[in-house]
C-alpha cells in the first residue's frame, strides 16, 4: 500500500507533468493570408489561440468588454468584436497598412469582417483552443495594380505571410521576408522578426511583373472564391515533441522517487 508521504511526491510529479507539458502547447499565432486580385485585395488576419493566452485573451475580453463576472458570454464577444474591427478601421484610417508603388492613392478599405468562435465562450480560467479571423477588403482604383510594380506591406513581426498574385503575374523580389519560398504568382514565408525593441510593425516590399499578352481582368469576376492557400505552422508555437520529453523525464523521476521512498 502506498503510504502519504509516497501519494503526495506522485501528485505533485504529476502537477508538475501537467504544468510543463501544457506550457508546451500552450501559445499565439498569428498569419496573415492576402489574396490579390486584379482590382481589389483580402487580406485575413488569422490568430491561433492555445492554452494560457487563452486564458488571458478570455480575461480580457470579460473586464474590457462585460461584466467582469469570471465568465465569457456571447455579447460580450459581440462587443469584442465590434471594438476590435473599429480598432482596425481607425488604425487604417490613420496609416494604411498596404502601398502600391510607395503611395496609397486608389487604395480604399472597402470592408472588415471578423469571426470569432464559440471556443472563445465560457469560464476565463479554463484553457481552449480556437482561432480568430479578421478580414479587410480592399478596393485598387483601375488598372492600379497592373501599372504598378511593387506592393508594400506592414505586419507583425515574425507572423506567417503568404500573398496571392492574380495569374500573370510574376513576383521578381522581396525585402522584410525571413524563410521566403516563391514560385510564380505565389509567395510565402514570415515576417522579419526584428530584434529591436518596442517594434510592433515591420515592412515588407514585394516586387512583381504582370504579363500583359494575357488579359487578367478575367479574374475580376471571381473575387468571391478566396484563396486556396493553407496555413502553415498555426497550431503552436512550440513542437509537440517537447511535451514527450517531458512525459518521459518526469516518468523517470517519479520512478525514481519511488524506489528512494521505498
Amino acid at each position: 500500500m502506498i503510504n502519504l508521504k509516497k501519494l503526495t511526491w506522485i501528485i505533485l510529479i504529476f502537477l508538475l507533468a501537467a504544468q510543463f507539458t501544457g506550457s508546451a502547447v500552450a501559445g499565439y499565432e498569428c498569419n496573415n493570408l492576402v489574396t490579390i486580385y486584379p482590382d481589389s485585395m483580402e487580406w485575413q488576419y488569422i490568430e491561433v489561440i492555445s492554452g494560457q493566452e487563452s486564458c488571458e485573451f478570455k480575461n480580457k475580453t470579460d473586464d474590457l468588454h462585460g461584466d467582469k463576472d469570471g465568465f465569457v458570454s456571447a455579447w460580450e464577444l459581440l462587443n469584442y468584436d465590434r471594438y476590435y474591427r473599429d480598432t482596425i478601421r481607425d488604425a487604417l484610417k490613420a496609416e494604411m497598412d498596404v502601398r502600391i508603388d510607395n503611395s496609397t492613392k486608389g487604395i480604399t478599405v472597402e470592408n472588415i469582417d471578423a469571426l470569432i468562435p464559440v471556443e472563445a465562450l465560457g469560464p476565463v480560467d479554463t484553457q481552449t483552443s480556437f482561432t480568430n479571423t479578421f478580414c479587410v477588403i480592399y478596393g485598387f482604383n483601375d488598372d492600379l495594380l497592373i501599372n504598378g510594380s511593387t506592393i508594400w506591406l506592414q505586419g507583425e513581426p515574425d507572423s506567417f505571410l503568404n500573398v496571392e498574385f492574380p495569374d500573370n503575374t510574376q513576383i521578381i523580389s522581396c525585402e522584410g521576408i525571413d524563410n521566403v519560398s516563391i514560385h510564380e504568382n505565389l509567395l510565402s514565408g514570415r515576417f522579419n522578426d526584428s530584434i529591436e525593441e518596442n517594434v510592433v510593425w515591420v515592412d515588407v516590399l514585394i516586387s512583381y511583373y504582370v504579363n500583359m499578352t494575357s488579359d487578367i481582368t478575367d479574374q475580376v469576376d471571381n473575387t468571391d472564391n478566396g484563396s486556396n492557400m493553407s496555413l502553415h505552422n498555426s497550431s503552436s508555437t512550440q513542437s509537440p515533441f517537447l511535451g514527450s520529453v517531458w512525459i518521459l523525464l518526469i516518468l523517470l523521476f517519479m520512478v525514481f522517487f519511488i524506489k528512494k521512498i521505498n
